[in-house]
């Protein structure tokens, strides 16, 4: 808790530059480091300190403000179960190349809904790294992706939900609190939910991984 000194001043930095689309019903700024340098070399530095990264010269982090509103349709709500960085963008990528090695987010809405929460999930099978990487993409990512270009209905995309989180179950949930950090292990299981009572909610979301891969997403 209490990551930032004076988090209302970054709260008035992610403000600047919310045009880029984000998944779901989302926006995001542009990157921190493209906000303010400073800033952003100051938080790599914490964010490696707090998780014993050392290989500093052949990382990189990504991270950005996202604000979500609440949609009309509750399961837009609730959060995908997912792992970061698998999605349409990355179609290629496999289990042993996943560069990323730690994610996470700063909640940044004063006054918040806790029920706006983060979930850490796991699978009730023994899948293999790639078969869940798989699972991700097929049957999370690829599905709301066609929804959204109208090639699947609500009620489909809903079944696609439906059967997908019936293989995970919810090991542990963190309440949203101003200013707290969560992350994890990259390649975990999490998902994100936000509750009507809270309308909006304003993030900061980063993800370290290996500089030799920097291909940009639109949805991690």
């Amino acid at each position: 808790d209490n990551f930032y000194d004076d988090p209302d001043i970054v709260k008035s930095l992610a403000t600047v530059g919310f045009n880029v689309k984000g998944c779901g019903n989302t926006k995001r700024s542009i990157e921190l480091k493209d906000i303010d340098q400073t800033l952003y070399d100051n938080f790599c530095n914490r964010i490696y300190e707090m998780h014993n990264i050392s290989d500093i010269p052949n990382l990189h982090t990504f991270t950005f403000f996202q604000e979500q509103t609440y949609e009309d349709v509750e399961m837009f709500n609730t959060g995908y179960i997912h792992i970061d960085g698998r999605n349409p963008n990355q179609p290629n990528i496999l289990a042993n190349d996943y560069p990323y090695i730690v994610c996470g987010q700063i909640f940044l809405t004063p006054e918040p809904d806790p029920l706006s929460k983060i979930s850490i999930a796991q699978p009730k099978h023994n899948w293999t790294d790639q078969e869940l990487f798989d699972r991700c993409l097929n049957n999370y990512l690829n599905p709301r992706f066609e929804y959204n270009a109208g090639k699947l209905s609500l009620s489909e995309l809903e079944q696609y939900h439906s059967s997908y989180h019936a293989d995970l179950e919810i090991i542990e949930e963190i309440p949203n609190v101003y200013n707290r950090l969560v992350s994890w292990p990259a390649g975990t299981l999490h998902g994100e939910q936000l509750t009507k009572k809270m309308g909006t909610r304003l993030n900061q979301y980063f993800y370290v991984k290996q500089s030799f891969w920097l291909y940009p997403s639109n949805c991690y």
